[in-house]
């Protein structure tokens, strides 16, 4: 294994990779709540005000998943000319 020096392309290339998987994920999965919560608040006839809550709620508990897996999906993988990978630090090499 060959670690490479970062650099702010290496960096802004990482970031990009992550940042616009988490805005698909997250419209995606907001999309698909946004239907789903729609028929809900027709049918049992809620406010305005109160669907606003619900969906800002909703925005909270699917964005930050999709944020995680975003990130999640990204390790292993190529990104250009190097991959993000998690090394184990075990007790011989941290002293």
């Amino acid at each position: 294994m060959t670690i490479v020096q970062p650099t702010l392309y290496r960096a802004a290339r990482l970031w990009w990779s992550i940042a616009w998987r988490s805005l698909a994920f997250g419209l995606a999965g907001g999309v698909v709540a946004g239907v789903v919560m729609g028929f809900i608040a027709y049918f049992a006839g809620l406010s305005d005000e109160t669907v606003q809550e619900w969906a800002r709620m909703v925005a909270l508990f699917i964005g930050t998943p999709a944020c995680i897996y975003a990130a999640y999906s990204r390790i292993g993988k190529a990104c250009g000319d190097f991959r993000l990978v998690l090394v184990s630090l075990d007790d011989s090499s941290a002293a």
